[in-house]
């Protein structure tokens, strides 16, 4: 039997040893996940709805105690982590109130007509079968609620795999709801990749979710079959702040969109381009508020900037700050670990970030952000379409016509105005082009993901 230890992130110490999934158990919750879901896909939207308002309430009796497991073993400032659990219950609270607008009650329309005799339709939605999420350590819970929340209303099973440098939190929060869900609907999978890859190939789920690293999401699509699959991958979220705009007002956002949870969000501003107008006093402003940062203990109210994940990705990003100074990039304040013990690495800011730096081409996920000045909005636009990623981008301006050219022209999922690319709504369909991913995540459109329409013409 293989252990694992889940580490606090901060301080180096064991929160919990856990027993990770043998063969033999990841195949047996395979078989009960599809079992659960012929027992629950005819339950009516009512018993759902009262479903998730349970699992919702459940959620809010513990909601600290989640909070700070989530800070030890996700490392995340715990005021964030705390707002990560508002966003759960959000979560939850916002699939319960789906189900009228996706019809998976019975519409009847006279939609068609036959030599001028209306003929009438019923369109209504049914599960596809059981649902397959696996999340990344950067959300824990919320991640894995945008998955479990539609597979309930939509009917579903699901099994969830999460990241194995932060499982406890939904281990705690599946423990407590284990009280009153019904048998094997919600079953997480502790398992290494190689039992991983088994749960991925079964034909027995209809859809895989994926939300993580584009290396592996990609490899997971080319062997998940005939499902259904969503991707949400990550990217180099870029902002534009163009001739004229007020920036002094955002400054405070724009460092929060940079450097909050040491970057370690998908959507983290990495590349932010300026005019050439502004470049100068941007910059000057920028190292300013970026030293004034607060780093370390992530149980401090006041942290931004907690451990890195891992020591391998702390040590990761360190070498790709190295590798582009020696290349000529000009680091302005950080570029240094702050503490390995911690796992801290120094917000960082960098100019003359040049096409062969590894920076300049990858996702940092790290707490560091590549500056760039700008003449010409349509170049600048095609300096960000450059990337190979295409998740969000921010629009920083008061001019209508290059909103709009913005809006036609920039090659990411969502273009967000006058905020960091880092604003997100549970609500919203959040994903990307590219290699950013495949799909949509949010309620709504999982939920269409999850069931399939049926139409009788009568």
């Amino acid at each position: 039997m293989k252990i694992l230890n889940v580490i606090n992130k901060y301080n180096g110490s064991i929160i919990d040893s856990i027993p990770l999934n043998e063969t033999f158990e990841v195949l047996d919750k395979i078989e009960k996940s599809n079992k659960s879901f012929h027992e629950f896909k005819n339950s009516n939207i009512k018993t759902r709805v009262s479903l998730l308002e349970q699992m919702h309430d459940s959620l809010t009796s513990i909601k600290d105690e989640l909070a700070e497991i989530i800070m030890k073993e996700a490392g995340k400032p715990i005021s964030y982590a705390r707002l990560e659990i508002e966003r759960c219950l959000f979560t939850l609270k916002l699939a319960a109130t789906e189900s009228e607008y996706h019809k998976i009650l019975s519409k009847t329309e006279d939609i068609l007509t036959m030599d001028s005799s209306p003929l009438k339709t019923e369109l209504r939605r049914f599960p596809r079968g059981p649902v397959l999420g696996l999340v990344p350590f950067n959300f824990p819970l919320n991640l894995a609620m945008h998955k479990i929340a539609p597979a309930i209303i939509s009917g579903c099973s699901i099994v969830i795999k999460p990241n194995l440098l932060t499982p406890l939190s939904l281990l705690r929060l599946l423990k407590e709801w284990s009280t009153f869900l019904p048998k094997d609907l919600i079953q997480v999978a502790l398992c290494d990749d190689e039992n991983a890859q088994i749960l991925v190939e079964s034909d027995k789920f209809t859809n895989l979710s994926f939300t993580g690293s584009a290396k592996v999401g990609w490899k997971l699509k080319s062997l998940a079959g005939k499902k259904k699959v969503t991707l949400e991958l990550g990217g180099d979220a870029a902002l534009i702040i163009d001739q004229g705009y007020d920036w002094k007002s955002q400054l405070e956002q724009i460092i929060s969109g940079s450097f909050l949870y040491s970057g370690q969000i998908c959507i983290s501003t990495q590349r932010i381009f300026i005019h050439d107008s502004m470049y100068e006093e941007f910059l000057k402003y920028f190292i300013q508020a970026t030293e004034k940062i607060i780093s370390g203990d992530p149980s401090q109210e006041d942290c931004v900037v907690g451990p890195i994940i891992s020591k391998e990705h702390l040590e990761r990003i360190d070498e790709w700050v190295q590798d582009a100074k020696q290349k000529g990039a000009q680091v302005h304040t950080g570029g240094k670990i702050l503490s390995t013990e911690h796992s801290i690495y120094a917000p960082t800011i960098l100019t003359n970030v040049g096409e062969g730096m590894i920076l300049n081409v990858e996702e940092a996920f790290a707490p560091l952000v590549c500056l760039f000045a700008f003449k010409d909005f349509e170049n600048v636009i095609e300096q960000v379409n450059k990337s190979k990623y295409g998740l969000q981008a921010g629009l920083m301006t008061n001019k209508q016509e290059n909103i709009q050219k913005a809006f036609d022209l920039l090659e990411v999922g969502g273009l967000i105005l006058n905020r960091v690319p880092g604003f997100r709504v549970d609500s919203m369909p959040y994903g990307g082009i590219k290699e950013s991913g495949l799909g949509r995540e949010g309620i709504r459109f999982a939920i269409d993901d999850f069931t399939e329409p049926k139409l009788l013409v009568f």
